[in-house]
């Protein structure tokens, strides 16, 4: 009998680091932390349409441990992957779209971007408030364009959701997800290298910066953290004894 146990996906999605190779080809790489493996773990065929995960979060980095998975963090923030993502992007003079959070943040962030990466061709952006009926016109538009790599910022399940609607749609470029990291970005201030203070970052307290910045994630950190130790835990003793998980 197969074994539908979300960690048996995520094994097999998992990288343990950023490689070159995931920009080009029509990839799709997604980030996951505690809080979108809770949330995906209820939708596990969402991330079997993804090519390949990045851990995101040094919890879930040390939780993968029990399971045999080493590997490092890595988030789309410009002191992890975005940088890097940007420049092999320039370099390798793809068409980029760019869409997620509010169209003040968005203009805001390609502000930003494209004074750091003068030369990364945004070939257009756009909020993350995508209606269902809207998902085919962003197709079309991408498919016209040429767009060989498309950034996606709209939060877990949204963005992951988006990518396996543009496969159905035809869209052949790679994709990446990115979370907050428009509205990060939109907020970071004038010469200061990312949105994250360098001791919290030291320190390993993002989640902590990111209450003092953003309130209400204060229920994600402290109640849907701890639903994620439960159903890892569960997940944990599933995988071992060869039984299937509840989700579709």
């Amino acid at each position: 009998m197969t074994n539908y146990n979300f960690l048996n996906i995520v094994k097999s999605k998992v990288q343990v680091d950023y490689q070159e190779q995931m920009l080009i080809g029509g990839k799709s790489v997604t980030f996951l932390n505690p809080y979108s493996y809770w949330l995906l773990r209820k939708q596990k065929h969402v991330l079997s349409s993804i090519d390949h995960v990045l851990i995101d979060g040094i919890v879930l980095v040390q939780f993968l441990k029990l399971v045999g998975l080493k590997c490092q963090r890595n988030s789309f923030d410009m002191t992890s992957v975005a940088p890097k993502v940007f420049a092999e992007a320039s370099a390798k003079k793809l068409r980029t779209f760019l869409l997620g959070s509010k169209q003040e943040e968005i203009e805001k962030a390609v502000d930003r971007i494209k004074t750091l990466y003068p030369n990364l061709e945004i070939s257009g952006y756009r909020n993350g408030y995508l209606k269902e009926s809207e998902k085919h016109e962003l197709a079309s538009i991408l498919i016209e364009q040429n767009i060989d790599l498309i950034v996606i910022g709209m939060g877990t399940p949204h963005q992951e959701n988006l990518i396996k609607a543009l496969r159905e749609l035809n869209f052949k470029g790679s994709a990446f997800t990115c979370g907050g990291f428009f509205h990060q970005t939109a907020r970071t201030e004038i010469g200061k290298a990312d949105y994250y203070p360098p001791i919290f970052d030291k320190l390993h307290l993002r989640w902590l910066y990111r209450i003092i910045d953003e309130p209400k994630l204060f229920s994600r950190y402290f109640v849907d953290y701890a639903k994620f130790v439960l159903v890892f835990i569960w997940d944990i003793i599933n995988l071992k004894n060869g039984k299937r998980t509840t989700g579709n």
